[in-house]
């Protein structure tokens, strides 16, 4: 956690809300996403997509 903060160049933050936004990213894209049933209803094969890739998209979305 710390790591970030110290990795970011001098006078980066100047704020409050420059470290509030920093603090909220950081943590923002290690929360996963609960998937939801109609998540998945959403994931549709496209017309060139081959079955394999779109069976691979969709079992990502299930990890």
């Amino acid at each position: 956690m710390l790591l970030v903060f110290s990795s970011l160049p001098p006078r980066t933050i100047h704020t409050f809300n420059d470290l509030a936004t920093i603090f909220v990213l950081q943590f923002a894209t290690n929360k996963a996403k609960k998937i939801e049933v109609v998540d998945l209803f959403d994931i549709k094969q496209a017309k060139c997509e081959s079955l394999n890739k779109y069976f691979a998209r969709f079992s990502n979305v299930m990890v």
